[in-house]
């Protein structure tokens, strides 16, 4: 089996959990990992580090709004029970420990009650704080950035205003790994979407898209539009020939497909990330984004669709994606075109994460700059504006020693020494 060429840090064991996890510290900065045996099937992915796919893993889980591997750990005793003697050494990798929690977890906490109880979010202007939606938008849409083209955004801040007191933030991005293989992640839900608490002074900490059981590396490199990046759903092992035919039959034919040969796309991801915010903001769940499963009607449409026929059916109630939002005061409409954006990509193939990102930001820098509570919000610009100032500080007080004690030496050198002065 291939090992991972990665430079060993030291870790210590701090916690067993179930299931035969542990939580280990990493000592140069106190960082806890979770630790995860490889003698273990816990899922795909494991699997494939087994099985000599250690090092691809690695590079392609190597993102920080990904579920990453860390490191792999040797020789740490593996104990199967807590208070028991250690057996023989294991061998693990060590993961992103997601301490928040997960995305499904805050919904469920700000649920409505089963019966409703009057509790009506988009009454109240909406549900969850914009800040935080727009933090899991961008944090999910930089994942899928990765995971889809190979592209990283960078962070850079520069001084706002003479004061020197605020940043701005500064956006870019890196080429495109070469041969990149696109993957699409194939199920992307809340209970995949984990959160980190703030590592730094940031308002929350990174969102990170873990669960990759049903990812899907489409053994295609490049950016060609002539390799659609494309799977089914649920079903593997589909020729690339046959999943262009069915992506040209699904454009042609639309709900002509039967549900099982439509293609499943990068838009699919993106209009998956709309549904999650669409449940952050309004407090429920989406629709089904094609045919109801309980009447067979559709029940998502918008004001530029061809047609729609209404449900009739004592069913999920109908939408329209570009009137839903509107009795939702506590968001921007930047966040709202957003959402309502991403709402229309369901299997499209021709828009990227990369180019939803660059729609986004310029709505994002309207709500960080003019509202209040985008002034308040902190992320890892501002994290890094912090610690640039920090540096700066301490750099003038050095010099300001260093000049004080340059001063105390040139006093010395001029004093006139008299005929009664001891020099020692």
């Amino acid at each position: 089996m291939s090992t991972l060429n990665l430079p060993k840090s030291a870790y210590s064991l701090y916690k067993p959990l179930d299931d035969g996890l542990f939580l280990v510290r990493r000592t140069t900065d106190g960082e806890i990992l979770l630790a995860r045996p490889l003698d273990a099937d816990y899922d795909k992915t494991a699997h494939l580090i087994r099985h000599g796919a250690a090092v691809p893993a690695a590079n392609l889980l190597n993102h920080e709004n990904l579920v990453s591997i860390h490191d792999e750990l040797v020789n740490i005793p593996f104990y199967h029970h807590q208070g028991s003697s250690p057996d023989s050494a294991t061998r693990m990798f060590l993961w992103d420990f997601s301490d928040g929690g997960t995305l499904q977890d805050v919904l469920d906490d700000y649920a409505p009650p089963a019966n409703g109880g009057g509790f009506d979010p988009a009454a109240m202007g909406g549900l969850l704080p914009e800040a935080f939606v727009w933090h899991v938008a961008l944090g999910l849409l930089r994942g899928l950035q990765w995971l889809h083209e190979g592209v990283r955004d960078t962070y850079g801040v520069v001084a706002s205003d003479a004061t020197g007191r605020r940043c701005r933030r500064v956006r870019g991005q890196t080429e495109a790994e070469a041969g990149w293989m696109p993957v699409l992640h194939r199920d992307l839900r809340a209970a995949n979407v984990f959160l980190q608490r703030p590592r730094g002074i940031e308002t929350y900490g990174d969102v990170k898209l873990g669960g990759f059981e049903r990812c899907f590396v489409s053994g295609t490199a490049g950016k060609g539009r002539e390799a659609p990046v494309v799977a089914m759903e649920k079903e593997d092992g589909v020729s690339l020939g046959v999943l262009r035919k069915r992506m040209a039959r699904w454009k042609r034919e639309g709900y002509g497909v039967p549900k099982a040969q439509r293609p499943y796309t990068r838009g699919s991801e993106l209009f998956a990330v709309g549904a999650l915010l669409y449940r952050m903001m309004c407090g429920r769940e989406l629709p089904p984004a094609e045919e109801c499963p309980d009447c067979g009607c559709v029940h998502i449409t918008s004001n530029d669709a061809a047609r729609h026929n209404p449900c009739r059916h004592d069913c999920v109630k109908d939408i329209n994606i570009d009137i839903v939002f509107a009795p939702l005061l506590n968001y921007t409409a930047e966040l709202k075109l957003l959402v309502m954006l991403l709402l229309r990509l369901n299997r499209n193939d021709e828009w990227t994460a990369s180019a939803v990102l660059d729609h986004a930001w310029p709505g994002f820098q309207v709500w960080a700059t003019h509202t209040e509570d985008g002034r308040l919000y902190r992320d890892i610009f501002d994290d890094m504006w912090f610690r640039k100032q920090n540096q700066a500080r301490f750099k003038k007080r050095r010099r300001e020693v260093v000049e004080a004690e340059e001063e105390e030496e040139e006093q010395w050198d001029d004093m006139e020494l008299g005929d009664d002065v001891l020099v020692v």
